[in-house]
């Protein structure tokens, strides 16, 4: 995993953590921080090898981008191409 994919997974499961936690009484998490960072990095992803995560982030697929990135082969899109 290249270190641009590993900032990806982090952001990811940072938000994953935030919806959990958004759904519990407190302070709610910065979601638009989230996604700006996530918005940040998908310009960074360049070349062929991350044609199916930018696929992924640019159509806000989170869940399923987190999964990919984990390695969970059956890992895909919900969104219409």
């Amino acid at each position: 995993m290249t270190s641009i994919e590993h900032e990806v997974l982090d952001a990811l499961r940072e938000l994953n953590e935030a919806a959990a936690q958004g759904a519990r009484s407190g302070p709610k998490p910065d979601f638009q921080g989230l996604f700006g960072r996530l918005d940040a990095l998908t310009v960074r992803l360049e070349g062929p090898e991350h044609q199916k995560l930018r696929h992924f982030l640019e159509r806000k697929s989170y869940e399923p981008a987190r999964l990919y990135l984990e390695g969970v082969p059956e890992a895909r899109c919900l969104c219409r191409r």
